[in-house]
């Protein structure tokens, strides 16, 4: 639908910290008023990120992941909530590749394939080393890298004994 997401949005001085917004079909300089969704305003949750996956929008909150599918014209679009127990930690932490997102959690590194039950990929050793004892502020900071000749997604982080972690997703190895 050649759409631009943006999410946590501010408008007219109006911070919106759950609401994911769309361009105009075709023009991602063109925006209709209503060319909006709101997510659930009652959690106190933010939207940290968007990626795509198999045609729809997924949107990463700090604590659920939804899915967004265009619904009809004029460039209507609408999220559910998938997954209400578990989302990222930081807007950099989510990237995409064949068909799945993978994302880094409060308690480890997931692949998301627009299914309620996301699959844990990183062992205790990961989770240990690299996401244990990090505050907010220092998970905020996690970066997801896509190695551009590799099969490989890498997990940086500014703190721990192994500030980068390795995924192989050919391989399904660390």
């Amino acid at each position: 639908r050649d759409v631009l997401f943006l999410g946590h949005t501010t408008e007219h001085s109006t911070v919106h910290p759950d609401r994911i917004r769309w361009s105009d079909g075709g023009d991602p300089e063109s925006w209709t008023s209503t060319n909006y969704f709101d997510l659930s305003t009652k959690d106190g949750d933010i939207v940290m990120g968007l990626a795509p996956i198999q045609g729809l929008a997924v949107a990463f909150k700090r604590k659920s992941i939804w899915v967004g599918a265009y619904v009809g014209a004029p460039d209507y679009y609408t999220f559910e909530q998938v997954v209400p127990d578990k989302g990222t930690v930081a807007p950099f932490a989510i990237k995409s590749i064949n068909n799945y997102i993978l994302f880094a959690s409060y308690d480890g590194i997931y692949i998301f394939d627009g299914s309620p039950s996301p699959r844990k990929i990183s062992g205790k050793k990961v989770s240990n080393y690299f996401l244990s004892g990090l505050n907010e502020e220092e998970a905020y900071q996690i970066i997801a890298y896509v190695h551009p000749f590799k099969s490989e997604i890498w997990f940086c982080s500014q703190k721990g004994a192994f500030p980068t972690w390795i995924y192989n997703y050919e391989t399904d190895d660390w």
